[in-house]
C-alpha cells in the first residue's frame, strides 16, 4: 500500500483460519522514496488435546474391566494428517500420507494421554510454545494394534478431525476424545443331555488360569455360563458337580492364550462315553465348549425266591444286548440272600435277561411251549422332572415297593426284579423215598423189556 513518509502502527485484526490472531503492534517507519516491510509471524492454532482415547468395556460401557481382563496395556497406533480436517474419511484412504505417527498404550484405567509418558514408539509429539505437546489443525486416526489382556483387539480406525473455529485464539477445542469399546475374550460354555441337546442347568464348572487362580461358574435355565476375561497362558476346564440324575463327564480341556489373545486348544480328554467336550474358536476370537452329559447310570437287582418265599442261592442269571441272547454283556449269581446285581446300565437302552443256571435241586423255568423266559429290560429318566420309570415286558412300573419296586436315589437309581422258582420245578433230593420209587421203578421198565425180549426170541425160534 502507498502511504506518505512517517512512522505508522500495524496490527493484525483477522488470522489466517488455523492460526492465531497476532495482537502484538508492531512499529514502522515509511522513508520517502522507499519500501517499508512489516515481517509478521503467525503461529498455527494448536489444540492441547489432553486425553487422547478411554477404552471402555463394551458390555457395561465403562472403564472398568470384567473378570481376570484388564484395560491396561493396549497400545493404539496415532497418525496426524495436516490436511483440511472436513469430513470423517480416513486420508489414507484418500492416498494421503501422515504427516507423524505414534503407538501410545493405555493405563490402569484404560485411558491414554497426548504425552510422552504414554508414547512408546513413533516421532516425536506437537509441542506448544509453552513446551507442552498440543496437536496442529488437521485429521487424527486412531486404530487398537494390541488389544490388552483379557479382549478381543478393536480393528475400527477412528477418525477425528481438528477444526479451528476461527477466533485467532490461542488454543482450540475442538478435539473429542474417542471412548473406544472393547468386546471380552470369553469362553461361551453350553451343557446339554447327550443325544438329545436338551439343556441342563445348574451344572458348576471349574476354570483354573496359568496363575493357579480358579473360579467357579454355573449353567442357567438354558444350559448356558460364560468365562469372561480370558487372561495369557494356560486354562484348565472341568465339571465340578452336576445335578442329581447326571453323571459328572470326567473330561478335562486345556487351552492356551497368546500374546495376541489367540486361543488355541491343548487337550482334551472326553470320550464318547462319558459325553463329549467339543471346543471351537470363533472367527471373532472368542471361543465355545460344547459339553454333553449323561444320565446316571441304575442298577438292576434280581431277587431268586421260590413259590415259599425261600430265598435260593446259586441262581445263575446272564444279561444280554441283544433279543436272541447272543451278545453277553455280564453274568451274575444270587449269594446267600437270594440277590444278585447287575451295574452300571446305561438309561435308555433295551437289556435282556435270562436264567442260565438254576440252583442246586431246580430246574430252569420256561414258557409253556419250552422256550427259554426272556425279561426285556429299560428305563426312561427325566432328572429335571424328577422323572424316572421302569418297563419289564413293556409294562410300566413306578412304584417303589413290591416286585417290580424302584428304589434308591436320583442320583443311584435301583431297579428290582422278583423271579420265582415253583417248588415243582424242583428236582428230587437224593435218598428220599421219591428218588427211591424212581430206581425201583427204573429197574421195573428195565427188567420188563429184558423178559419182553426174550419171549420175542423164543418165538421166532418156534416159528422156525
Amino acid at each position: 500500500m502507498e502511504v506518505d513518509a512517517g512512522t505508522y502502527f500495524v496490527k493484525e485484526i483477522k488470522a489466517p483460519k488455523g492460526f492465531v490472531l497476532d495482537k502484538k503492534v508492531h512499529p514502522v517507519t515509511v522513508t520517502a522514496g522507499r519500501t517499508a516491510v512489516v515481517k509478521v509471524k503467525d503461529l498455527p492454532q494448536l489444540d492441547p488435546v489432553g486425553v487422547l482415547l478411554g477404552k471402555i468395556d463394551k458390555e457395561t460401557n465403562q472403564n472398568k474391566p470384567q473378570g481376570s481382563a484388564s484395560l491396561e496395556g493396549a497400545e493404539f497406533t496415532v497418525k496426524y494428517y495436516k490436511t483440511e480436517p472436513t469430513g470423517t474419511q480416513d486420508p489414507a484412504e484418500q492416498g494421503k500420507t501422515p504427516e507423524r505417527t505414534w503407538v501410545f498404550r493405555t493405563d490402569e484405567d484404560g485411558f491414554c494421554y497426548y504425552d510422552t509418558k504414554y508414547l512408546i514408539s513413533g516421532s516425536e509429539l506437537y509441542l506448544g510454545a509453552t513446551g507442552l505437546p498440543q496437536i496442529p489443525l488437521g485429521i487424527i486416526t486412531i486404530q487398537e494394534t494390541k488389544a490388552p489382556e483379557g479382549y478381543i483387539i478393536n480393528p475400527e480406525i477412528f477418525v477425528i478431525p481438528i477444526t479451528s473455529n476461527n477466533d485467532g485464539s490461542e488454543f482450540i477445542y475442538t478435539y473429542n476424545e474417542p471412548k473406544i469399546p472393547e468386546t471380552l475374550l470369553t469362553l461361551d460354555i453350553v451343557k446339554v443331555l447327550r443325544g438329545k441337546d436338551t439343556p441342563i442347568p445348574g451344572v458348576v464348572f471349574l476354570h483354573t488360569d496359568s496363575k493357579g487362580n480358579q473360579e467357579e461358574v454355573t449353567t442357567d435355565e438354558k444350559g448356558q455360563a460364560v468365562l469372561k476375561g480370558l487372561t495369557r497362558g494356560t486354562h484348565t476346564v472341568q465339571e465340578k458337580s452336576v445335578p442329581e440324575g447326571y453323571l459328572l463327564n470326567p473330561g478335562v480341556l486345556k487351552f492356551s492364550v497368546d500374546e495376541n489373545n489367540k486361543i488355541t486348544l491343548l487337550e482334551n480328554t472326553a470320550t464318547d462315553k462319558t459325553g463329549t467336550m467339543t471346543f471351537t474358536v470363533r472367527e471373532d476370537g472368542t471361543a465355545q465348549l460344547h459339553v454333553e452329559d449323561v444320565l446316571a447310570p441304575y442298577q438292576l437287582i434280581i431277587h431268586k425266591v421260590n413259590d415259599r418265599a425261600k430265598v435260593l442261592e446259586g441262581a445263575e442269571f446272564t444279561l444280554y444286548a441283544d433279543k436272541a441272547c447272543k451278545q453277553e454283556l455280564q453274568k451274575a449269581t444270587s449269594g446267600t440272600d437270594g440277590i444278585l446285581r447287575f451295574e452300571n446300565l446305561e438309561v435308555d437302552q433295551k437289556y435282556y435277561l435270562k436264567e442260565t443256571k438254576a440252583p442246586d435241586g431246580y430246574r430252569i423255568p420256561v414258557n409253556s411251549d419250552g422256550t427259554d423266559i426272556v425279561y426285556e429290560i429299560y428305563t426312561k429318566s427325566d432328572p429335571q422332572k424328577d422323572l424316572f420309570e421302569y418297563y419289564v415286558n413293556g409294562k410300566k412300573y413306578t412304584d417303589t415297593t413290591g416286585d417290580f419296586a424302584i428304589t434308591g436315589t436320583k442320583a443311584e437309581r435301583e431297579v428290582n426284579l422278583k423271579v420265582v422258582n415253583p417248588i415243582g420245578m424242583k428236582m428230587p433230593e437224593t435218598g428220599s423215598p421219591w428218588t427211591a420209587g424212581i430206581l425201583l421203578a427204573g429197574v421195573g421198565v428195565i427188567v420188563a423189556g429184558y423178559v419182553m425180549m426174550i419171549r420175542k426170541g423164543k418165538q421166532e425160534d418156534e416159528e422156525k
